[in-house]
């Protein structure tokens, strides 16, 4: 049996005949209405279809209560992550707190006199702990410089992806160009990043917080574990093994320059609301430039017009999940790690090896 979709790209729903053809009388074919790619497997008038084919009774599958249950074991699972995550002091905020403690008048803290021997200079520049990102407007972090760097990110890749893919050597059915994009543009992104923010920072080495990258990094084994192997596992292929090993710390490598630049520009973009436009906006552009580039530029990769959609989708809650981490460490690099990780593990398992 060969089921498909009517919404489905036309290219496979013109591959079917020659498929049935291929397989001779004994093969059945189903255009199913209103659905697209994996409508089938996820539909549950579909899947009671599909058993009454295979002989089996369609009253008995419980596709409904077990999709039900597993909805409500994905919400009780980040429920579960996010009081897990934000119970304890953040990795960097007691000392914060503490200097400001020590600085403020009336709580013990003596009020530091100048130097009468030095003239004091006056300086524009603002010293800052890095990595800590600027406020808006110093830097060049506003969201219309955020939305600018974002598209010639994009567009320079795309132009670049058009030459040679650099990561063409996964051999992943058509979504190395995606890993390859994400690559590209982290790269530029976080060049133009450090660029238009060398003026306003004072240059200072970069103290390695290591509780905050490991809380990020135990909060991306907690997503893998729980929300990936124990609940998605029973719709998705959420494990990795054979050459898909290797695959998960080049795909974290290759994500984490586009994950580290994102939060450092855009996480920290005042009001709440004009940050999570920016994120949303910036995905958009994500998504439009990478269907550009398949349906125009390299149409080899077409296949990745069907799932582009769900992996926007898949970055938009990983951005909001990352919102979590950052908030219990302040660490943007940490949040990017967390992105970096929980792509890589997913991508490495989702998708198909040639």
């Amino acid at each position: 049996m060969i089921a498909t979709g009517a919404i489905d790209l036309p290219r496979i729903r013109s591959f079917v005949p020659i498929a049935a053809d291929i397989g001779g009388t004994h093969v059945e074919t189903w255009t199913l209405p209103w659905a697209a790619h994996s409508a089938a497997i996820l539909n549950p008038v579909y899947v009671g279809r599909i058993v009454e084919w295979l002989g089996g009774n369609a009253r008995r599958t419980r596709t409904l209560a077990r999709m039900a249950w597993l909805v409500v074991m994905f919400v009780a699972a980040i429920v579960l992550g996010i009081e897990l995550l934000t119970v304890g002091p953040s990795p960097s905020g007691r000392g914060r707190r503490d200097s400001q403690r020590a600085g403020a008048p009336g709580e013990g803290g003596a009020k530091r006199e100048p130097d009468r021997a030095k003239p004091q200079e006056k300086s524009n520049q603002t010293l800052r702990p890095l990595p800590y990102p600027l406020p808006e407007g110093e830097g060049g972090s506003s969201p219309r410089a955020v939305l600018i760097r974002y598209i010639a990110a994009c567009g320079t890749s795309l132009i670049i992806l058009k030459l040679g893919n650099p990561l063409g050597w996964l051999r992943l059915f058509g979504t190395d160009y995606l890993i390859g994009f994400i690559f590209l543009t982290g790269l530029f992104l976080t060049v133009a990043a450090l660029c238009a923010r060398r003026e306003a920072v004072i240059d200072r080495p970069y103290s390695f917080n290591r509780r905050a990258v490991f809380r990020a990094a135990a909060a991306a084994a907690y997503v893998i574990v729980v929300l990936g192997l124990l609940v998605s596992s029973h719709v998705l292929n959420m494990s990795l093994s054979g050459n898909r090993w290797w695959r998960f710390p080049v795909i974290f490598a290759a994500g984490l320059p586009f994950f580290a630049s994102d939060e450092w520009m855009i996480r920290h973009l005042e009001p709440r609301w004009k940050c999570i436009g920016v994120a949303l906006l910036t995905r958009g552009l994500l998504l439009a430039f990478l269907l550009a580039g398949v349906l125009i530029l390299n149409r080899e990769n077409v296949f990745l017009v069907l799932i582009a959609p769900l992996i926007t989708l898949f970055w938009i809650g990983l951005w909001f999940a990352a919102g979590v981490v950052y908030k219990s460490t302040s660490d943007p690099y940490a949040a990017g790690i967390f992105s970096a990780l929980v792509q890589g593990w997913a991508f490495a398992a989702w998708f198909v090896i040639l």
